[in-house]
């Protein structure tokens, strides 16, 4: 003869709060567990969250000196964050094979121009800093191009 038990459990999730449980399996007794829609709060709702203007393509962006979230367009995080074109700073007088770049790069969003030309053998020191295999000598162009982290 088998007997079902069953009983529904709901939890409301509060922010920051830690939930420990323990399921255990014996005999007499099976728990199932069940998905359900925890998120039930709009991001309105939340706390340092600031909805202004919802438009397609919008995304949350941390805002540190306010700290909180704020919905900004794509295209414009993307420019705010991506530099084109920037000249880096050798390290020594020319000639040079290091340079330090005006902000710490993403990884591998470093794309380096030699005289126009994209170069693929440069070696990645740091988050600031490449070198060649060569020297760049005076009239060589150096440019390059990423994403702030």
């Amino acid at each position: 003869m088998s007997t079902e038990v069953t009983q529904n459990l709901t939890v409301d999730f509060v922010e920051k709060d830690l939930i420990v449980v323990d399921f255990i399996e014996k005999d007499l007794i099976t728990i199932d567990i069940h998905s359900a829609d925890i998120a039930t709060k709009t991001l309105g709702g939340l706390k340092n969250v600031e909805i202004e203007g919802l438009e397609d393509n919008d995304v949350l962006t941390y805002i540190e000196e306010d700290d909180e979230w704020q919905n900004k367009p794509l295209v414009e995080i993307v420019v705010a964050e991506s530099i084109f074109g920037e000249t880096p700073s050798n390290t020594t007088a020319l000639p040079s094979k290091r340079f330090v770049l005006s902000n710490a790069c993403k990884d591998d969003t470093l794309r380096v121009y030699f005289n126009g030309i994209r170069e693929k053998n440069i070696t990645v020191h740091s988050n600031t800093e490449f070198s060649f295999g060569i020297d760049i000598i005076t009239g060589d162009e150096i440019t390059v191009d990423y994403i702030k982290e």
